[in-house]
């Protein structure tokens, strides 16, 4: 008896096994006529090619899908009794955030620490996390709020969690991670306030802090927060970040003003960003300020330099002959990639090609070696006669698959 089963199941699929390989070796001719299948072939059920493409989670995933939709409907048991057969199911943890997130204020440390050690860096624990900062923060649960809490890249809840500290006397603690969030050039998020007001009134707000945030929030464009920053400043220290403000917006002026014809600890900085500013609207203007001032007082290197530089992008982008003047002056500790390419741009635009050979040569090695600068040396090079250096270049380039590598092609 037991003999025949076996027997009979082995044909079974023997039987299966010799009509799909009949079928891989008919398909050519079934495309071009069907009707030569006989019927008893095209009877294949679901349950005959099961066991070629297995679905370990069949059943499983119907019972996740009967799971979410009794949560989904509040019928709580019934989630209950069906998320204990989908022990090992890939899903189970998300259909377990779900359930946790409902019910954040009565969750006890235990079922929060399993959920997380569990999913250790998954989203969704990352995602759990996060709603129980907030929440603790908005029901005042410090104490839990800081045990569950780990490193964040949002400011809000970086902030929430120094609230925790402060309202749990650990001051210190907090007010050593509250400098750097406070130094921003736009304003942070509100619940930052209650940590930010306590770290002010320890003390921890100078005038130095403040002039470096004013700073941040001007070049920022943020010029309404930096109106209120400078409300805690002495009443002339308060008259400089006014003027600030005002060149900010109309540089023009910088040379009427009186008092910044004055010294001030920041009154350098101050003509600085008032040079630049007119040098973005008008480079020759720029350079007309910055002759007068630098004649009359003293820059730092980084603030002369960084003058050379507003001055010659300003020109370059405007296609002004004497950018390559400028962007040249720019010391090499001072330059950035945005300047060097600037230069390199001006000096091609202007037929430039003794500079734009030295500039090329000035780009880090790594940037040398990209195709477009390539071609531009070779090309410089050609212009000036040194043909035997271009071509090999050129040669070289054509071979490549690329915009550079067809100009090559197409300028042999």
């Amino acid at each position: 008896m037991n003999y025949n089963r076996k027997l009979h199941s082995s044909m079974t699929i023997l039987k299966g096994l010799g009509i799909i390989a009949g079928l891989i070796l008919l398909t050519p001719a079934v495309h071009a006529n069907p009707s030569i299948l006989p019927a008893s072939s095209i009877m294949i059920s679901e349950q005959n090619t099961d066991f070629l493409n297995p679905d370990p989670f069949k059943e499983q995933r119907k019972v996740y899908q009967k799971a979410e939709k009794a949560l989904k409907d509040r019928r709580y048991r019934t989630f209950k009794r069906l998320s204990t057969q989908l022990k090992n199911y890939p899903l189970l943890p998300y259909l377990e955030y779900k359930n946790l997130k409902r019910q954040l204020g009565n969750l006890n440390k235990q079922q929060i620490q399993q959920f997380l050690e569990t999913n250790d860096q998954s989203l969704i624990a990352a995602n759990f996390r996060r709603k129980l900062i907030r929440y603790y923060a908005r029901h005042k649960r410090w104490q839990d709020l800081i045990e569950v809490y780990q490193p964040q890249q949002s400011v809000s809840l970086q902030c929430k969690y120094l609230n925790a500290l402060v309202h749990t006397n650990k001051q210190n603690q907090a007010f050593a991670k509250t400098t750097k969030l406070w130094l921003s050039g736009t304003s942070q998020p509100k619940s930052c306030d209650t940590v930010f007001n306590a770290w002010k009134k320890a003390g921890y707000q100078t005038a130095d802090l403040t002039w470096q945030r004013i700073k941040l929030t001007i070049n920022k464009g943020r010029t309404r927060l930096s109106r209120f920053l400078a409300k805690s400043l002495p009443r002339e220290d308060r008259a400089w970040a006014n003027m600030w403000i005002k060149l900010h917006h109309s540089p023009q002026l910088a040379a009427k003003l009186k008092l910044l014809k004055s010294e001030h600890p920041i009154a350098s900085t101050v003509r600085t960003h008032a040079i630049k500013r007119l040098s973005r609207k008008d480079p020759e203007k720029g350079v007309s300020l910055w002759k007068q001032f630098s004649q009359s007082y003293r820059f730092s290197d980084q603030q002369t330099h960084s003058v050379y530089r507003a001055i010659g992008l300003s020109m370059a982008r405007k296609h002004h002959p004497d950018a390559h003047i400028w962007l040249r002056q720019i010391a090499v500790k001072y330059q950035d990639k945005y300047s060097q390419e600037w230069l390199i741009r001006s000096a091609i635009r202007h037929e430039n090609w003794p500079q734009t050979i030295e500039a090329i040569e000035q780009l880090p090695a790594t940037e040398q070696t990209g195709l477009r600068w390539q071609f531009w040396w070779a090309y410089s090079q050609e212009q000036l006669g040194n043909s035997i250096d271009a071509q090999g270049i050129f040669h070289t380039l054509a071979k490549r698959r690329s915009y550079y590598g067809f100009l090559a092609a197409d300028y042999l």
